[in-house]
């Protein structure tokens, strides 16, 4: 295989591991929809948007408090990086870089704070379900 061969190869075992990333997804905490990250094939990464809460914090044990309004949507990009993909979020000015694996087809561990606090688990939505963030948050 020559050069431009090997390129090619690379470039399509990059982005078809990366089109495994594409869809909707939906975090849940407490029972409620708190995250949906929608990821879109756009030349050679994925493109889309983080709809969640504008406040919350996170403990040690990975669970949620002060979870209040607004809802905001944040820009989304993914990229292949080895084995997982990098996904940032948020406008230039204010972004975070997180890695980010299917643990199945149909679930998505995003690592926002890797070693400190347990990975972000997602689930797939189907294409056809239409998924509202929750906005009844009590106040914690």
């Amino acid at each position: 295989m020559g050069l431009v061969g090997c390129i090619s190869h690379t470039f399509f075992q990059r982005h078809s591991r990366l089109q495994l990333y594409a869809g909707t997804w939906l975090l849940k905490y407490s029972g409620k929809n708190m995250m949906l990250l929608t990821l879109r094939p756009s030349g050679g990464e994925l493109v889309g948007a983080l709809i969640q809460p504008k406040h919350f914090d996170e403990d040690w044990n990975g669970d949620f408090t002060g979870i209040s309004l607004p809802i905001i949507t944040l820009p989304a990009r993914a990229k292949a990086s080895g084995k997982v993909a990098k996904l940032t979020t948020g406008p230039k000015s204010d972004q975070d870089i997180s890695a980010m694996a299917l643990s199945d087809r149909d679930h998505l561990v995003v690592n926002f704070f890797r070693g400190v606090v347990p990975g972000w688990k997602f689930e797939r939505v189907s294409p056809s379900e239409k998924v509202v963030i929750d906005t009844d948050w009590p106040d914690n």
